[in-house]
Formats: structure tokens, sequence, C-alpha cells
């Protein structure tokens, strides 16, 4: 689990659902500022997977 291709492929995919999320909150009407405030935090938290 620790090889290159693993990292990278783990790092796109967690990427990935973040941006599809994202989007899926703003289709529904979430203000911009909180919205992405709340993404940064959920992101930079330690032990988040």
């Amino acid at each position: 689990m620790d090889s290159p291709f693993v990292n990278v492929v783990l790092f796109s995919v967690f990427w990935t659902i973040q941006i599809f999320v994202t989007k899926l909150g703003f289709l529904e009407g979430a203000e911009i500022i909180p919205f992405s405030v709340q993404s940064v935090i959920f992101v930079i938290s330690p032990g988040r997977l």
C-alpha cells in the first residue's frame, strides 16, 4: 500500500469525491463561503480516512 501508484490513485479518488460533493452542495443551494470553509476544515482535519 505504500507504492507511489497507490498513493496517487487514493489522492485522486479523494479529491474526485470532494469535488463531486462540493458540486452537489452548490446545486442544492449551499452558500459559497460557509460551504467552502466547511470543506477546507474537513480536508485538513487529521484522521479523516
